[in-house]
């Protein structure tokens, strides 16, 4: 597993980006499998650096796998901000009006659609999220 660890600060974004696609580069990944995992980690990182009442020097540990057994790329973001689990998060009413809707919950929904597969934990002081997406070419 090949891991960044950033400030949890939003200008870090890119840097995280790119240390993935240096990894997906060497993977079946297609442009729309990129698409996805870009998606998801900007969603996770940027709700993680607004939300998790991180200290000033909070960190962000990011770490990626490429699983060629499972053709799949596996990514797992710690913090050790306040415990969040978004899985527990009501999906929102993707169907209602939008005068309807409450606000909150879309990027969480996204990020589940986005990947094959999420789980949460806290363990230890850290909240931990990994998220899979499997490859096609």
């Amino acid at each position: 597993m090949k891991t960044v660890k950033v400030p949890a600060e939003l200008e870090e974004l890119e840097n995280v980006r790119e240390f993935a696609d240096r990894i997906l580069t060497d993977t079946i990944a297609s442009d729309e499998d990129q698409m996805a995992i870009e998606l998801a980690i900007e969603e996770v990182f940027v709700n993680i650096v607004k939300y998790a009442g991180l200290p000033k020097t909070g960190q962000i540990m990011v770490s990626y796998e490429h699983d060629s057994n499972e053709e799949a790329i596996v990514i797992q973001f710690e913090d050790e901000g306040r415990p969040f689990n978004p899985l527990k998060s009501r999906d929102p009413d993707v169907m209602a009006d939008l005068s309807d809707r409450v606000p909150g919950g879309l990027g969480i929904y996204m990020l589940k659609s986005l990947m094959d597969k999420v789980e949460y934990e806290y363990v230890e002081g850290m909240n931990r999220l990994v998220i899979w997406k499997k490859l096609s070419n």
